[in-house]
């Protein structure tokens, strides 16, 4: 017995071959679940925090990074980002 290729089989086989490949990615910023400390610290008023670790990071640099929580701001880079962010150390900014 031969097995003949049909559209109808062809469909099939590459719908059922995609099946669980498919799925959101997102690559940017602080991971938002599991929730990052930062965005912890920003989503529990940031102006004044209650936690104890927030407050603490309040406390030596300000409020200014529970702000920025979704991104890496490189200010001084001035288009220049490959000389501030080495290799391998692109999700940290250095």
């Amino acid at each position: 017995m031969s097995l003949r290729y049909t559209p109808l089989l062809l469909a099939t086989v590459f719908v059922g071959a995609g099946v669980g490949v498919a799925g959101n990615a997102a690559a940017h910023g602080t991971m938002i679940t599991p929730v990052s400390r930062v965005y912890a610290c920003f989503q529990s008023n940031p102006e004044n925090p209650t936690n104890p670790a927030c407050a603490a990071a309040k406390a030596v640099a300000g409020s200014q990074a529970f702000y920025d929580w979704n991104g890496i701001n490189q200010a001084n880079a001035n288009g220049n980002h490959q000389a501030v962010v080495p290799d391998g150390k692109l999700c940290s900014g250095n």
